[in-house]
């Protein structure tokens, strides 16, 4: 398997890779998650995925979220979406095939602590 194979063939892998942080930034991670989950307004389902809300003063938090779960979860792709003078901003999630319904089965989960 050449290079670019490898690569497509880890970006299309739908899991999370936990094991890329340390034991310190595993504890970030989590709580960052934790915080920016209950942060949310409204998770709305799209066509390939879902997009969330989230009150405006939450962006430093959940711009904190993204940076790490980009780390773990290589096949999600994240838009930011600001719209007017709105005090909510939305994040959409998306990704390859079956990213929608893993990102259901997180969703209908427990929160995590």
């Amino acid at each position: 398997m050449g290079p670019s194979q490898e690569a497509k063939a880890h970006e299309s892998r739908l899991a999370c890779e936990l094991d890329v942080f340390s034991a310190e930034e595993n504890e970030q991670h989590k709580s960052s998650l934790n915080e920016a989950m209950a942060a949310v307004r409204d998770v709305r389902e799209e066509k390939d995925g879902y997009i969330i809300s989230f009150s405006s003063k939450n962006f430093l938090t959940i711009a904190e979220w993204i940076s790490l779960e980009r780390r773990c979860c290589h096949f999600l792709s994240f838009q930011i979406r600001f719209l007017g003078g709105d005090e909510v901003f939305w994040v959409a999630l998306s990704g390859p095939a079956g990213t929608k319904d893993f990102l259901k089965t997180f969703f209908d989960s427990p929160r995590r602590s």
